[in-house]
């Protein structure tokens, strides 16, 4: 028997110890907030200095260690066998749109859906569709899913100016349901995920991902860590090298330069690339046969 928990919590530490009266290994979980600039006091914030101490426990004390990324395992640095997880689905619940995509013609798709802060950038997409020509901008249209309009403008990243140089290009539709996510994935040819190269932004990557991915939609923006492995540019999805306005502009002008066609085999791509790499048909063996060992090793 293998007990996985979420090392994290009181509950956590109480089920550890149940487990090691038992001789039961444990297989704990480790969130990824290990860099000092989340939390408000930096250093000296005492949430950081818990979750610093918990992740040196983690990095010891369980049967076995999993990781959402290969720069989390590097930084807790865990004295334990440990294995890089990344966020799966169950693609079967994602399927795809199987409506024709001819009414979409030459027009390209966005969407995002989240809660941008500093680790989602909008305002780089935004001011690449502002920079475009007037025939080019009207062929594109970007879906702002949950923030509302008051709140996007409040976090300083997108400028007022920028959306209403958009225009009709832009829609903030506020918060949707679940359901409505899907759909709004089905309908996008391209989810939007625009992120910084720095250590809390690459260490993982949102399950919104694979979740776009099944339904048909391919990532536009940036593959920064462990996302790298999962996506391919130009094959299921267009990159751009960081997240700047200009290599954002550039990536969506190589979108916008792709025909029905193309776009229509990007999504299929991105699908499949869903399936083999990011579902739980593909990840639940590994688990498994994970979980396997730890307990094989411990009735040895």
């Amino acid at each position: 028997m293998t007990l996985l928990i979420v090392h994290s919590t009181l509950y956590g530490r109480l089920l550890q110890r149940w487990a090691d009266r038992r001789h039961i290994p444990v297989v704990a979980d480790l969130m990824e907030r290990h860099e000092p600039m989340q939390f408000t006091r930096g250093r000296l914030d005492p949430q950081y200095l818990r979750h610093r101490r918990l992740s040196r426990l983690c990095a010891r004390r369980p049967a076995g260690l999993l990781l959402i990324s290969t720069q989390l395992r590097a930084v807790v640095r865990p004295r334990v066998p440990a294995l890089v997880v990344p966020p799966f689905v169950d693609t079967d619940e994602f399927m795809p749109s199987a409506e024709s995509a001819e009414d979409a013609a030459d027009n390209l798709s966005l969407a995002y859906a989240g809660t941008p802060n500093n680790k989602d950038l909008l305002g780089p997409v935004v001011d690449a569709i502002a920079d475009l020509d007037p025939a080019s901008r009207a062929r594109v249209k970007l879906t702002i899913a949950g923030p509302t309009k008051e709140r996007l403008l409040q976090l300083g990243e997108v400028q007022e100016s920028a959306l209403q140089a958009c225009g009709g290009s832009v829609e903030i539709v506020g918060r949707l349901s679940r359901r409505d996510v899907r759909r709004l994935w089905r309908a996008s040819d391209l989810c939007v995920l625009v992120r910084p190269q720095m250590g809390y932004a690459v260490a993982g990557f949102p399950s919104k991902v694979p979740e776009a991915m099944a339904a048909g939609c391919a990532l536009f923006g940036t593959a920064h860590g462990d996302l790298a492995a999962f996506t391919h540019d130009g094959g299921d999805a267009i990159l751009a090298a960081t997240s700047s306005r200009q290599d954002v502009g550039s990536a969506l002008h190589r979108a916008l330069m792709m025909s029905r066609t193309e776009l229509d085999a990007l999504r299929e791509a991105a699908r499949t690339g869903a399936t083999d790499s990011l579902s739980v048909t593909a990840w639940a063996p590994r688990i498994s046969t994970f979980l396997a060992q730890l307990d094989g090793h411990r009735r040895r």
